[in-house]
C-alpha cells in the first residue's frame, strides 16, 4: 500500500483557482450559475477558510494501482493517529464540523492529541472544547 499525498499547502490564490475550476465544472455540466456556485462551495472551501492554507493538512489517495483509494482511506482511519494525523471531516461529526465528509483529508495535530481524539471518538472541535 502506497498512500500518496495529492494536495498539501495552498495559497489563497490556489484555493480560489480550485473553487473557480469546480464552479466552471458544474456550469459545464448544465447547472445554473446559482446552483453551480452552491455546489462548488459545498465541495471547496472559500479562500481564507481552507485548512490547506495553514500547511497542516494533506489530501491522500492510493499511489498503487493494486489498491483502491477506499482501501487506503480505511487503513488511514484506523492508523493515522499513530503518526499524529486525524481524519478531519467525518460523516459522524458533520453536524459539529459543518463540513461534508472528506475521507481523503487529514490534519496533523501531533501524536498525543491524535491518539486521545482517536481513542475517545472526538473531532478537533470537540477536542479543543474539552481542552479549554
Amino acid at each position: 500500500m502506497y498512500p500518496t499525498i495529492t494536495s498539501s499547502f495552498r495559497t489563497a490564490e490556489d484555493q480560489q483557482d480550485i473553487l473557480e475550476s469546480k464552479y466552471e465544472h458544474y456550469q459545464k455540466i448544465g447547472y445554473s450559475d446559482k446552483k453551480a456556485k452552491a455546489y462548488a462551495e459545498e465541495w471547496v472551501a472559500m479562500p481564507g477558510t481552507s485548512e490547506h492554507e495553514l500547511g497542516l493538512c494533506v489530501d491522500i489517495a492510493s499511489g498503487d494501482s493494486r489498491v483502491t483509494n477506499q482501501e487506503v482511506w480505511d487503513w488511514l482511519a484506523k492508523n493515522s493517529y499513530k503518526y499524529g494525523f486525524i481524519e478531519r471531516y467525518t460523516a459522524e461529526k458533520q453536524d459539529i464540523t459543518g463540513i461534508i465528509p472528506e475521507e481523503w483529508h487529514y490534519r496533523y495535530v501531533g501524536e498525543k492529541a491524535a491518539k486521545e481524539m482517536y481513542e475517545n471518538g472526538l473531532c478537533l472541535e470537540e477536542y479543543l472544547q474539552k481542552a479549554s
